[in-house]
């Protein structure tokens, strides 16, 4: 073998090939050494993992899996191993030979067939899966240092090895081994000396086979007795304690009822606010109202139960009033649940009602009594917390909270020019035009960190927001996640997010209720009245996309809340619907129309011109965004998808920027000569959201035409969901990435359903993101890398960048500008081989002939036809840049067609073996090399025109 340092499609390579290559012409040579390393890299090295995860499901025991099955199968031969003892014990019992023997045959294996399912269990899910985990993690690491040919722990075992695997194995095993009779007699003899014999009932269960008959009698030795299973409980009063359940409770129970909308009800601070003043001298009354409006918070998420003892103490009761108030209220709530669940337990066993209703009641019981989570509604609880703990994951990136950082400061100002718009429209003559002009503006300065600061604005707004723990609670502990509790870790990984959200809010909130405070001539340092508290507060949500929104987007949320299941296609729902849609609606042409409504007009001619103001503020701002993304999208500056934008030779991804980046989408439906197709429309939608979550690939899902592209497309959408996880871990990539300049372009797709399920996550981690196998596309040579940005001077790597800006840049080449441009289905261009590891072989091969020889023949003037037979399909005598587009992406295809059958036929003689499993190669023998020439379209033909375009 010769070790040979090579460059292949920009990549430096070590690769070992054979010692007779040498002697090889040197293109054949090359060709040979670039062949060799493609089928390295389209390998990948994800399989031991992929092995491990496989390996964890089929331990999981569930029915249907291999351990279950497993367990099955070794419960089923302890059982009929105990069922033969026991009958021989009973026929030894009836002939009255060996009295002793016959007693412990039937008394063991009456109890191996008793416990036989424990061993099934222990053995099956405690035993073989530990060592079977063990070994398969071994020998993943074994592939990973030592390459492929390293021996596995069943051929270390075969060869005699006592290997981790095995010790992990007996140690997990231990447990069944000493509490059934086989077990116990098995371990007996792998601890006795090579060659014992167990006598009796020992040896029967240990396995060894009968000794041949001898005429000295033999001494039957008694097992060791095994300790009983068996354990009674301690005895436990259980008297109940007695409940009056005749005098009326001095607090009622807290109402369930529907919650209040509070876009059109005043909202819970000014619920609290006007309970807090109507106390007089009715506690009752009290409690039962404040209580009500406090529960209605905690269902709506407004507050949350940590800080309902600051709320409870800030509206006046003392420490014994509060220790009554939560007393009182617990001990009536425990009484009246108690009574309910006796009346739910006694209609359980009412045979008048049907079998389902009853077994239904009596779950209901049991939640109530022992907070047994037996029905349905707990695997929803279940199903919440884990999409809980995964959306907040998906926001777990540094570049997650530069982009929210750059929306919402989009948001923010142009929050404050509608703002000041509207003072402006709302005034009756110029002055009070130019003084609401001047008041909206000087709050908003006034709000900024550098100014709040020197002029004592900040220490208004902490004693305000301290004094009003409601209002606190709302205003800052709303998360970035939409979700009700969310786990310390998930804070802790988002906890920059929620840091700049509480930025935005805190500015946003000041600056509304310094504009209120001074339209009412009120002084900021005096008392505020709750409807204005509950205005700012309302309005630094909007100002930070975590509104609630409308009846209509409560009722969505709530029903994302309700399905579980729906948070897989949309995971931040209230983003979407009740702020980001919100957003465009009202921001654009259509907000004129409002204003112009009769009703709006009747509100206006009535003296209200609020509603006016509004609309028409938002509505000439939403026509200037959509103007100017209209102007954007016929620049010369345009990319050609809809959401990039050119700068110089790179190119920037502006999706992620939602909901400002929807209008260059909106844009481009208006052009006559747009190329929207159905997947940018839902590329659209999915962009309305923070990120783009897993939603797309269902949808990809649904929309296949047969089976095995919606069986592909679920297990990638099964691979991205179970990744979401370690979506953080992609800032310590890329700054891994970005410090040692080794960039990685995974490749999540695979050939088995493991590798598509474990590659997700691999990719998302720093340094074995480099094990799954590389992307790789005929439009280019090597993958696509993230370029770097200048900072006066300082280059930043683009990993890193786009970690600290939010930004994503990459540089296309030629051939990837024209084929988006021209909006080519990816059929057109990329093999089809139905062998995810060829395609990637194939794809690397096309590309060096796609780069060199598609530029030469867009550059040229000759005419098209003189290198083509398109008889009847395009003007003869036009040259590539002279035809339509329609024009050009014929000639692409006739391209794109030719070049991937040479691909073909290279793999068929170079790669014999990765050709043989292609769908082509299962289908076609090697005699058959002929036809499938014919088949592929490899024909002399064909041949001698690739070559001609290249001589040309």
């Amino acid at each position: 073998m010769e070790t040979l340092n090579v460059t292949v499609d920009g990549k430096d390579h070590s690769v070992n090939i054979p010692s007779e290559w040498m002697s090889l012409d040197e293109n054949e040579l090359k060709a040979r050494i670039a062949s060799e390393v493609r089928a390295i890299e389209a390998e990948g090295r994800t399989g031991g993992v992929a092995d491990v995860a496989q390996q964890i499901w089929n331990s999981s025991g569930l029915p249907g899996t291999q351990r279950w099955d497993r367990a099955l199968e070794i419960a089923r031969e302890s059982r009929e191993a105990g069922s033969a003892l026991f009958q021989e014990g009973v026929e030894a019992g009836k002939t009255g030979r060996a009295p002793l023997e016959a007693t412990w045959k039937t008394l063991l294996g009456g109890l191996q067939y008793v416990l036989s399912p424990i061993e099934g269990v222990a053995r099956g899910y405690a035993g073989e899966p530990a060592g079977e985990l063990t070994a398969a993690a071994l020998d993943a690491y074994s592939k990973f240092a030592h390459g492929e040919d390293a021996l596995t722990q069943e051929e270390l075992e075969a060869k005699g090895r006592y290997t981790p695997s095995k010790f992990v194995e007996d140690f997990f095993t231990a447990a069944p081994q000493v509490i059934t009779p086989m077990q116990y007699a098995k371990a007996v003899q792998s601890i006795a000396p090579v060659g014992t014999e167990l006598y009796g009932p020992m040896r029967y269960l240990a396995g060894q086979p009968k000794p041949p008959p001898v005429t000295v009698g033999s001494t039957d030795v008694p097992p060791s007795s095994v300790a009983a299973a068996d354990r009674i409980p301690p005895v436990v009063d259980e008297t109940p304690i007695p409940v009056d359940t005749t005098t009326r409770g001095a607090v009622e129970r807290l109402s369930v009822g529907a919650v209040e909308d509070i876009v059109t009800e005043p909202g819970i601070i000014t619920k609290v606010a006007r309970a807090r003043s109507e106390i007089g001298g009715d506690k009752e009354r009290f409690f039962r109202t404040v209580g009500r409006y406090l529960q209605e918070g905690l269902e709506n998420g407004e507050i949350t139960a940590g800080s309902l003892p600051r709320i409870v103490e800030d509206l006046g009761l003392s420490p014994t009033e509060m220790a009554d108030f939560f007393r009182v209220s617990v001990s009536e709530s425990g009484r009246t649940l108690n009574l309910l669940s006796q009346a739910v337990r006694r209609m359980s066993k009412d045979k008048t009602y049907s079998p389902e209703i009853r077994s239904e009641l009596d779950a209901i019981a049991g939640r109530m009594e022992l907070g047994q989570k037996v029905d349905m509604e707990y695997v929803a609880n279940a199903w919440r917390k884990a999409e809980n703990f995964r959306r907040g994951m998906l926001v777990g990136q540094v570049a997650t909270t530069m982009r929210n950082i750059s929306t919402q400061a989009g948001r923010l100002t142009v929050g404050m020019i509608d703002e000041a718009l509207q003072a402006g429209l709302r005034g009756a003559n110029a002055k009070e035009s130019l003084t609401g002009v001047w008041n909206s503006l000087s709050s908003d300065m006034g709000a900024l960190p550098v100014i709040r600061k020197m002029t004592g604005g900040k220490k208004i707004i902490d004693d305000i927001l301290d004094g009003n723990p409601i209002t606190k609670e709302r205003l800052l502990n709303r998360t970035v996640h939409e979700v009700e509790s969310i786990h310390k870790f998930v804070a802790g990984v988002n906890k920059f997010n929620t840091l700049q959200e509480r930025f935005f809010r805190r500015m946003a909130f000041q600056a509304r209720l310094t504009k209120t405070m001074k339209e009412q001539n009120l002084p900021m340092n005096g008392p505020i009245p709750a409807e204005l508290m509950e205005d700012a507060v309302e309005h630094a949500l909007e100002m930070t996309f975590a509104s609630s929104g409308g009846k209509f987007a409560r009722n969505i949320v709530d029903a994302f809340h309700k399905l579980p299941l729906l948070y897989s296609v949309n995971p931040f729902p209230r983003f979407s619907y009740a702020n980001a849609l919100p957003f465009v609606a009202q921001h654009s042409p259509w907000g004129l129309v409002k204003a112009f409504s009769p009703r709006t007009i009747a509100k206006l001619a009535s003296g209200n011109p609020r509603e006016f103001a509004k609309s028409a503020s938002r509505g000439l701002l939403g026509t200037i965004f959509l103007s100017k993304a209209v102007e954007m999208r016929n620049s010369d500056n345009a990319g050609e998808k809809w959401y990039e934008w050119q700068v110089g030779d790179k190119t920037i991804n502006l999706l992620p920027f939602a909901p400002f980046s929807t209008y260059l989408f909106l844009a481009e439906a208006m052009k006559d000569d747009s190329h929207i197709t159905a997947k940018d429309y839902m590329t659209a939608a999915i962009g309305l959201n923070r990120i783009s979550g897993t939603g797309l690939v269902m949808i990809d899902a649904i929309r296949q035409n047969d089976i095995q592209g919606t069986a592909d497309a679920l297990k990638r959408f099964a691979g991205q969901y179970l990744s979401s996880p370690t979506v953080p871990l992609r800032t310590i990539k890329d700054f891994y990435e970005g410090i040692t300049g080794q960039q990685t372009s995974p490749d999540i797709r695979a050939d088995t359903i493991w590798e598509e399920i474990v590659n997700p996550t691999i990719s998302n981690m720093p340094y074995v993101a480099q094990f799954v196998h590389e992307r790789k596309t005929p439009l280019r040579v090597g993958t696509a890398k993230l370029e770097p940005i200048e900072f006066f001077g300082f280059e930043m790597p683009g990993p890193i960048a786009r970690q600290l800006t939010g930004l994503t840049l990459i540089k296309k080449t030629e051939v990837e500008h024209e084929v988006h441009r021209l909006n080519l289905n990816p059929s057109t261009y990329m093999p089809r081989t139905g062998f995810r590891k060829a395609d990637r072989w194939v794809a690397a091969t096309m590309a060096p002939t796609v780069t060199m020889l598609i530029p030469k023949i867009m550059e040229s003037d000759a005419p098209i036809a003189d290198r083509f037979d398109l008889t009847g399909a395009i003007d003869p005598g036009k040259s590539y840049s002279e035809l339509d587009d329609s024009g050009k992406a014929i000639v692409m295809g006739k391209l794109f067609t030719l070049i991937r059958n040479f691909a073909m036929s290279e793999l068929q003689r170079r790669q014999p073996k990765l050709w043989g499993m292609t769908a082509l190669g299962k289908k076609y023998s090697t005699a058959e090399a002929q036809y499938m020439e014919e088949n592929l379209g490899l024909n002399p033909k064909d041949r001698d025109q690739l070559k001609m375009l290249f001589n040309q």
